[in-house]
């Protein structure tokens, strides 16, 4: 059960001191580690990758090549299932689209939510590593993907969201969330395009909206407003904030120093979130790599951005 502040949840990220894809037992010791050190059970969630093959070494060992979907003999090869006492929530963290570097070269996986045929197998995919954990994820987290000169766009991803819900509860009849990260250079990521697709999915899917939402990624929104000379408070204000689930913080994946974004804009962010006066659980998902990065993340929501 989640506990504490019911209004935040922190979820302890992929660090690079655990084995990349490892298991539920390693990052629940880190997790708890954590706790340990600030003497109260902060981070309540852990965060599973759940990505295509992505390198050699996980070619070796399935047989597949960079960029394919996982199937149940790929997963047992990659992933560790130590047995744990207690019941861990994760979050599995889906395909964001990386080069990947392989044994015969380099390959960019694609996320097709217009392709019928791609759905069942990224379902496949998923529920493949759901079942060798033999325990349900709190969420599934999704990206928008690229364009595609239009064929991936609101309306399928809105249409995807609905078939996933649908085929997960089907499967495994319970409810999940689906959580939507922005992304610079796929067609989800500034304020303008948040508030474009929330108004599409809010009037078409209402029955969704409770378990659906946007994990805004700061990072990624900045980067994004500054490649295309966009003002970042401008399209931050765009944001619908029913549409918010989560947000994840870090600065180039690590703690948040006010070096590659400005004060100005996380003192921007700081004054204008309204994330704790949500009606539902809000996630902090802090995405940094170092371990010794968690608690300063932390330590930063909760003193500079009064989270």
């Amino acid at each position: 059960m989640i506990s504490g502040n019911s209004n935040i949840i922190y979820t302890y990220p992929n660090t690079s001191s655990i084995s990349q894809r490892g298991g539920l037992k390693s990052r629940y010791l880190k997790l708890k580690e954590v706790n340990e050190q600030l003497n109260s059970p902060i981070f309540q969630i852990v965060e599973i990758p759940a990505d295509f093959i992505k390198n050699e070494s996980e070619e070796r060992k399935t047989g597949l090549s960079v960029g394919s979907f996982l199937d149940c003999n790929a997963v047992k090869e990659i992933y560790t299932n130590h047995h744990i006492f207690n019941e861990t929530k994760y979050i599995l963290h889906t395909e964001p689209i990386f080069s990947r570097k392989g044994a015969k070269g380099r390959k960019m996986p694609k996320i097709q939510w217009y392709n019928s045929s791609w759905f069942d197998k990224f379902c496949k995919h998923l529920f493949s590593i759901i079942d060798f954990f033999s325990s349900t994820p709190y969420a599934i987290e999704i990206h928008p993907g690229i364009s595609e000169k239009g064929k991936n766009n609101e309306k399928t991803l809105s249409r995807a969201i609905q078939r996933l819900h649908d085929t997960y509860t089907d499967r495994y009849g319970e409810e999940v969330l689906i959580f939507i990260e922005n992304r610079t250079d796929q067609y989800i990521q500034d304020g303008s395009d948040i508030q474009s697709f929330w108004e599409l999915f809010s009037r078409d899917y209402p029955d969704l909206i409770h378990k659906t939402g946007i994990v805004l990624d700061i990072q990624q929104f900045y980067t994004a407003t500054k490649k295309f000379n966009k003002d970042f408070r401008i399209e931050f204000s765009r944001i619908p904030p029913d549409s918010l689930i989560g947000a994840h913080i870090h600065e180039r994946h690590k703690a948040p120093r006010c070096e590659y974004i400005p004060r100005e804009i996380w003192e921007f962010v700081a004054n204008e979130q309204q994330w704790t006066s949500q009606n539902r659980a809000f996630h902090i998902l802090p995405e940094v790599h170092p371990h010794s990065h968690v608690i300063e993340t932390y330590n930063f929501c909760k003193n500079f951005l009064k989270i």
